[in-house]
């Protein structure tokens, strides 16, 4: 978080193990991993394309 408050690009990293659909293993983790930290009603979330923005407050 302290990248994107100074209006830095931030990476992640997200190691997928098994699953039919990247919606079913990379994407719904990373929401869960903001929900449980509290973060996700900072980022704006899309499926068609996957997408996940950081908003800007």
């Amino acid at each position: 978080m302290r990248e994107i408050r100074f209006s830095h690009k931030a990476k992640i990293v997200v190691i997928r193990k098994v699953g039919n659909k990247i919606r079913d293993s990379v994407y719904q983790k990373i929401q869960w991993a903001l929900k449980k930290y509290g973060l996700i009603g900072r980022f704006n979330t899309t499926v068609s394309p996957f997408n996940l923005t950081h908003r800007k407050i």
